[in-house]
C-alpha cells in the first residue's frame, strides 16, 4: 500500500508499508513538488517509519506519514531560524559599516527587530566577541547548531542598498 498526500507545509509526503516477520513496516518520502510514485527520485527526505511493527498495512503508512510531518515541522522552523539570524548577521554587517547617526539608530532597530523574531522562533541568541574585540551576536538554531556570521554576507549588500535609498 503506498500514499501520497499533502500539501503539508507546502511539501507533499509519499509513504508506503511493507510486511516484515512480525508485522508491518512504513517508510516515507518528502517531496517539494506533488510526486507521481512513491519510488520518484525527487525526493528531498527519505525517512522510515517510527521503528516499530505496526500491527497493521495502514497503521505502518500511518506511523510513516507521521514521521514525515514531524520532519517537515522541525526542517521548517530551522529554516526560518537561519533565514531570520541571516537577517540579524547582515544588519549587524550595515551597522559596522554605517557612520550617520540617523542610520546607525535605523540599523539598530532593524537587528533588534529581526533578533527578536529569532528568538520568537525557538533560536538562541548570544552576544560573542570577534577577533578584534568587537561585539556582535552569535546565533544558534533551536537544534544546538551556530550559524556562520557570513551567512549574512549576501544579505549585507542588499540591505546596504535599501538603506542608501532612505
Amino acid at each position: 500500500m503506498a500514499r501520497i498526500s499533502g500539501p503539508y507545509e507546502g511539501f507533499y509526503i509519499a509513504a508506503r508499508a511493507q510486511q516484515i516477520e512480525s508485522g508491518w513496516m512504513g517508510e516515507a518520502r518528502v517531496f517539494s513538488e506533488r510526486p507521481t510514485t512513491f519510488d520518484d527520485q525527487s525526493s528531498v527526505a527519505k525517512l522510515g517509519g517510527d521503528h516499530s511493527n505496526s500491527p497493521s498495512e495502514l497503521d505502518a503508512v500511518e506511523n510513516a506519514e507521521r514521521v514525515a510531518r514531524d520532519w517537515i515541522m522541525t526542517n521548517q522552523r530551522l529554516y526560518v531560524q537561519f533565514e531570520l539570524a541571516r537577517s540579524v548577521y547582515a544588519w549587524h554587517q550595515v551597522l559596522l559599516v554605517t557612520t550617520a547617526h540617523m542610520d546607525r539608530r535605523f540599523v539598530a532597530q532593524k537587528i533588534e527587530e529581526a533578533t527578536v523574531k529569532f528568538v520568537e522562533n525557538g533560536g538562541v541568541a548570544k552576544t560573542g566577541v570577534g577577533p578584534l574585540g568587537d561585539k556582535g551576536p552569535v546565533l544558534e538554531t533551536s537544534d544546538g547548531n551556530e550559524v556562520p556570521y557570513s551567512a549574512g554576507s549576501t544579505l549585507a549588500v542588499h540591505y546596504g542598498q535599501i538603506l542608501r535609498s532612505r
